[in-house]
């Protein structure tokens, strides 16, 4: 095993009988705020420069209508089943 600082920056390769498997980690990093983009992206930057590692940075852009949209969704169902619900009583 490799201390953190002597890690090397190519995938581990395991062998295990005759086979041989390589270990990959992805790493997908959301940044959904400002502060976010201005006190954390840096910081994890710079660690992930020192382990000579790479990762996928999403950036949020624009408002946040995800409350909007699950109304909108709840509003839906919540009709949906009310109109079920009449149905199934006028059936019976």
């Amino acid at each position: 095993l490799h201390s953190l600082d002597e890690r090397p920056a190519v995938p581990h390769l395991i062998f295990s009988g005759h086979r041989c498997f390589m270990n990959f980690l992805a790493l997908k990093i959301d940044v959904d705020t400002l502060r976010g983009t201005l006190e954390g992206v840096p910081p994890l930057v710079s660690v992930l420069q020192k382990y000579s590692a790479q990762a996928t940075f999403l950036f949020s852009l624009g408002p946040d209508n995800t409350g909007r949209a699950l109304r909108k969704i709840f509003e839906f169902y919540r009709g949906h089943v009310a109109e079920v619900r009449r149905l199934v009583e006028e059936s019976a």
